[in-house]
């Protein structure tokens, strides 16, 4: 699935999205080749991405496949059983990293933004890991 939209497949304003690409670390060949061979995510870990990416405001913000199954794989041979996510944005690492984590594992995730943290919830709720995940909404102090 491509990661970046453009005015030719979306309707919305040009900055509607804002910023698409902070910057490109990664040939884009590796990239996709990286993409074409790692094993897909979970049925609802697609729709989050495919949500994410047609719905959601700055897209490029997401945790897609690679880093995912490398979140995962990380969790699994680290044998993680608590896990702080800071910037939970739709959900996408906080709900891979709850997949592979054993029943008795927690997950704290913080974000601050109330659309964000609402987005992400609702996909909590639907995943069996979602139960591991503890959403706090960080507060901001006015100075």
């Amino acid at each position: 699935m491509d990661r970046k939209l453009t005015r030719e497949t979306d309707s919305r304003p040009q900055n509607a999205y804002g910023i698409h690409c902070f910057m490109d670390v990664v040939a884009k060949e590796a990239e996709e080749y990286a993409l074409d061979h790692t094993t897909p995510m979970s049925a609802l870990l697609e729709e989050v991405e495919h949500f994410t990416l047609t719905k959601a405001a700055y897209p490029s913000m997401l945790t897609g496949r690679v880093e995912g199954r490398f979140l995962q794989t990380v969790v699994q041979l680290s044998a993680a059983r608590r896990i702080v996510d800071i910037g939970t944005f739709t959900g996408y690492s906080a709900l891979a990293m709850a997949e592979v984590m054993p029943d008795d594992g927690e997950l704290l995730t913080v974000e601050k933004n109330e659309d964000h943290a609402r987005i992400a919830q609702a996909f909590f709720d639907r995943s069996p890991g979602g139960a591991k995940i503890i959403l706090r909404r960080a507060r901001h102090s006015k100075s």
